[in-house]
């Protein structure tokens, strides 16, 4: 594959790598770091990826390996998301919509690590449950177990809350 060519099939991708290295390694320079360094290896590896079907794909898996090593080389923890970095969808115009959207965000925060990171991606950054699942590394049917716990303790929780204060 030539320089060209590598940019018109990766450059495209590079948004949504950085998306999928932030919600893993949950760091803005880490997530930049992943990216480069995931190109780069595919640079390297430019001679065979004409046999590769899904280049994406391809892409991503080797953004996740790319991920878990820097994870295991800082011994990373997970730790609160800072939402202002990702989610830049204005808040509703009222102060009780406003109020209700902060504590659904606190109450996602408190979720299980994996919960938290598979209901950001999918309610927040809109992935589908396969790109979940690529990003992830976990299968189509714990993300949808993950994603039904996530929302039903999520609700119940908000629920308590709503109900203390009315």
């Amino acid at each position: 594959m030539d320089a060209s060519t590598f940019k018109n099939v990766f450059i495209p991708i590079s948004r949504k790598l950085y998306v999928v290295a932030f919600r893993l390694l949950e760091n803005r320079e880490d997530a930049q770091d992943a990216v480069q360094e995931t190109l780069a290896k595919l640079w390297a590896k430019r001679e065979n990826l004409y046999q590769i079907a899904n280049n994406e794909k391809f892409a991503v898996t080797v953004l996740r390996n790319v991920c878990l090593d820097f994870m295991k080389a800082k011994k990373m923890k997970f730790t609160d998301f800072d939402e202002n970095l990702i989610n830049d969808t204005p808040l509703p115009d009222t102060m009780e919509a406003r109020e209700n959207v902060v504590i659904i965000r606190r109450l996602i925060d408190d979720l299980p690590a994996m919960q938290r990171k598979v209901m950001k991606l999918k309610h927040w950054d809109n992935f589908s449950d396969a790109e979940i699942a690529q990003a992830t590394g976990i299968n189509a049917g714990n993300i949808r177990v993950l994603l039904s716990r996530a929302r039903r303790t999520v609700k119940e929780r908000f629920l308590k809350i709503e109900n203390k204060y009315h």
